[in-house]
């Protein structure tokens, strides 16, 4: 195999690697928090599938591509299990979504 330096840039493109992380971040800080509702988990569950979707797509090259896909995979599975767990655990809790 080559080394890392031989590709300059992957197929994902530094770009929408560095914006990807900031999306997920952003997601699961809004949506995972610690207070949180089944709405707002389902959301920014799906929201993390759509990009897990677009990784799983595409082949990964570098290795930033590779830390993103992990980041994304270890957010969807934060928020499906807080989602499936019906009591709250330490300090995160689940509020009853409004009607």
């Amino acid at each position: 195999l080559p080394d890392d330096s031989t590709f300059t840039e992957g197929p994902l493109g530094t770009k929408y690697v560095d914006g990807t992380r900031g999306k997920i971040r952003d997601i699961m800080t809004e949506y995972a928090g610690a207070v949180r509702t089944e709405k707002g988990l389902a959301e920014g569950a799906g929201k993390i599938y759509r990009i897990l979707n677009k990784l799983q797509s595409v082949p990964l090259v570098k290795k930033e591509e590779f830390e993103l896909y992990n980041m994304a995979a270890n957010s969807y599975k934060i928020l499906t299990d807080a989602l499936a767990r019906k009591q709250s655990i330490g300090a995160h809790y689940i509020v009853l979504d409004e009607e």
